[in-house]
């Protein structure tokens, strides 16, 4: 048995997402990662954050603050994501990411008995 993580948090203040792509694997957020997330309405700059933008779009972003904007930073090796700037009234701030977890043995490649 393991022991009680004193760092938990309540339940009432955090909430867990499954990453979906490779956008923040260079920050150790692998996709399929579960990520906990610390609700909060502002992070500081330079922290990850789970975000939604106007178009309804949830994501897991770095972010850098700048003369009423905020720029969306990814931490990828995938050349596909690339900073986006948008104004400050665009994003919404869902909580500041605190923990990943990847699962090292996936349940969707099981090992058969030999």
């Amino acid at each position: 048995m393991l022991p009680a993580d004193k760092n938990a948090l309540p339940s009432d203040q955090c909430f867990s997402i499954t990453v979906q792509d490779d956008s923040m694997n260079d920050a150790r957020i692998y996709e399929k990662s579960v990520v906990t997330i610390q609700k909060q309405t502002t992070v500081a700059a330079d922290q990850i954050a789970a975000i939604v933008v106007d178009n309804g779009c949830l994501m897991i972003r770095r972010l850098v603050y700048g003369g009423g904007t905020v720029t969306l930073v990814p931490a990828s090796t995938n050349p596909e994501y690339q900073p986006q700037t948008l104004p400050v009234n665009c994003v919404r701030i869902l909580g500041r990411v605190v923990r990943a977890v990847i699962d090292i043995c996936p349940t969707s490649t099981p090992m058969e008995a030999r």
